[in-house]
């Protein structure tokens, strides 16, 4: 099989894997081993970066006989601008989705929580998501607050507010 790119398609592959190893490898202290074929597939790609007039976008390390991603390629526009999208949709997304299942829980029980069929959560789970959606499009985290531990002792909120 062959596939032909022009230069500018060239580009758009290397930006496109540069997303990709964000996304893989972004959070790892050290490469996985379950991306090396990844890693694998991107050397024989930044391989012809240079044939295909790309040189700029990928340079080749004598010392570890390894291709990277230049500073041009990982720094540009089209890249960050995208993962800064994709990581500002995960935050919101995730943080929403914990913050239902938590008051879902905190609601039910958790043992009445995990009983409850597919269907039943969702539609359990809709307004409250609604309410956070609608808080954090109009305040972002600006109304988040960590609450104090509630204390097991009962003597240590009189301690406390008399200042011992």
């Amino acid at each position: 099989m062959e596939i032909v790119l022009n230069e500018k398609e060239y580009r758009t592959l290397l930006e496109l894997m540069e997303m990709a190893d964000w996304v893989l490898h972004a959070h790892a202290e050290d490469d996985p081993p379950e991306t090396l074929k990844y890693r694998q597939f991107a050397q024989k790609i930044y391989a012809s970066a240079k044939a295909c007039g790309n040189g700029d976008l990928v340079h080749y390390d004598q010392n570890t006989q390894q291709f990277y991603p230049s500073e041009a390629l990982e720094e540009s526009d089209a890249v960050l601008d995208r993962i800064a999208a994709f990581e500002n949709a995960c935050f919101w997304d995730e943080l929403i989705q914990r913050l239902v299942e938590r008051d879902l829980i905190q609601s039910e029980a958790e043992a009445a929580f995990e009983q409850m069929a597919t269907p039943e959560r969702i539609d359990r789970a809709a307004p409250i998501e609604k309410m956070y959606e609608t808080v954090f499009q109009e305040s972002g985290i600006d109304r988040l607050v960590i609450a104090k531990e509630k204390s097991a002792d009962p003597d240590k909120k009189r301690r406390e507010s008399n200042g011992l």
